[in-house]
């Protein structure tokens, strides 16, 4: 699945030739200030974190990596004068083996706190980000009598301020002592109700029969992407409805008994509600991008229980 974002900028002007009141007296008009959106976009590019996961009792070239994911958890966005405050977690997850052994899986938590220049933005302004992996390596690496398991990653972050501007339009006028056959149009416009990031966790129990996880012993590790198919405005709250596809390696018990690992793939629906915390007008459109921060997977006799953290831009 492949998902990008598009952004277009333009001039703030209003183009127009004559003045079809260039002599006139008398003028009468009728005036009325709007707030109209605008934006501001800023990015960070490529900061490297390189860092320790978990030692290991075993030499590094018996160590494989057999497979490994990351992702950014964007927990905090502060407007400040000049750019956006970004803080959250980079979460990396490997599953190894030592000798060709059992497999097992580890899993690393890294802090941040970067910030994003914005020219122009201030505190007073609401904002936005994301962010996302371009480049994630896992290693072995010797020391001593064991080895570490080290953690390569490079991210990219984008930011957005949104704020209103006021702005004065002329909704008619009119000449006492002339007449014109000019004509006007309405001004069309946006106004900013809210924006921002949210958190929002989801838990949903199947049965492991619907999955094809019936003989399964064990979940060594799991992702989850989610995929947004609607949203429902009602007062100052919404729903969002969409689909989370789930992807892992699981430990299964085949008919001899004997231990064999599986690729797991399922999908489940999901509706998230969101408060907003504000007054939504009648006409209210509402954008958002979900994405998933974090997902786990766990399994009894009977059941798999998911539990997924997400990520929301509003």
């Amino acid at each position: 699945q492949l998902k990008s974002d598009i952004y277009s900028e333009y001039p703030d002007t209003v183009e127009y030739s004559g003045d079809a009141f260039a002599k006139a007296e008398d003028l009468q008009t009728l005036t009325t200030v709007i707030n109209s959106e605008n934006m501001l976009f800023g990015t960070l590019k490529e900061r490297e974190y390189a860092e320790e996961a978990e030692e290991v009792a075993a030499p590094a070239d018996s160590i494989e990596i057999i497979t490994s994911s990351g992702l950014v958890r964007i927990i905090e966005t502060i407007p400040v004068d000049g750019g956006v405050e970004v803080k959250g977690e980079l979460i990396v997850t490997a599953i190894i083996t030592t000798d060709g052994g059992e497999p097992f899986a580890i899993k690393k938590t890294v802090p941040f706190d970067e910030t994003v220049s914005i020219e122009g933005g201030n505190e007073n302004m609401q904002p936005s980000a994301d962010a996302y992996l371009t480049s994630l390596t896992v290693n072995a690496v010797d020391r001593g009598e064991g080895s570490v398991i080290t953690v390569n990653a490079i991210s990219d972050f984008t930011a957005k301020m949104a704020y209103n501007s006021e702005v004065s339009i002329i909704k008619d006028a009119y000449l006492k002592n002339a007449k014109t056959e000019e004509v006007y149009s309405d001004y069309s416009y946006k106004e900013l109700v809210k924006s921002g990031n949210a958190e929002l966790s989801f838990k949903k129990s199947i049965p492991r029969v619907e999955i094809g996880a019936e003989n399964v012993k064990e979940i060594l590790g799991v992702t989850a992407d989610a995929r947004q198919s609607g949203v429902a405005i009602r007062g100052g709250a919404c729903t969002i409805m969409g689909e989370l596809m789930f992807s892992g390696v699981a430990c299964q018990i085949n008919e001899n008994s004997e231990l064999r690992y599986i690729p797991l793939k399922f999908s489940a629906p999901y509706e998230l509600n969101v408060n907003l915390n504000c007054h939504l007008p009648e006409d209210t459109v509402f954008e958002a991008a979900v994405s998933v921060a974090d997902a786990a997977l766990y399994i009894d006799s009977v059941d798999a229980s998911c539990e997924v953290l997400l990520k929301l831009i509003y």
